[in-house]
């Protein structure tokens, strides 16, 4: 009967162990960001399925010029874009795709209140 009991203690031991050392081994790390040769300020906005780069090349508040590129580096776009924020980096974070038409999507920050309005 002891045997039994030192058996499954071990081998709960090396479950254990093979657990831990297969987190370890594996390494749970971030992705790496993507970057474009040529562009170095090109951001990467996309997922697995596709997505695109987005750069700005001249700023005048709150109109911004940005570049938008393939994931092979080609133009797709570029143009004049209106947005009524004070520095180029808070606009390119922002950002979060662009469909092909005459817009850019962003994130937008904005509150739900849970309060009933007053009548």
């Amino acid at each position: 009967m002891i045997y039994i009991k030192r058996f499954f203690t071990g081998l709960g031991v090396i479950t254990f162990l093979s657990i831990i050392a297969a987190f370890i081994y594996l390494g749970f790390s971030s992705d790496d960001k993507k970057s474009l040769p040529g562009h170095p300020n090109a951001q990467w906005r996309g997922g697995a399925d596709g997505g695109a780069y987005f750069e700005i090349t001249q700023a005048t508040s709150p109109y911004f010029h940005i570049q938008i590129r393939h994931e092979n580096g080609s133009l797709w776009t570029e143009g004049w874009f209106k947005y009524e924020e004070a520095s180029s980096e808070k606009v390119i974070e922002r950002i979060i795709s662009y469909d092909g038409g005459t817009s850019i999507s962003l994130y937008q920050s904005a509150e739900l209140s849970k309060t009933k309005p007053v009548q």
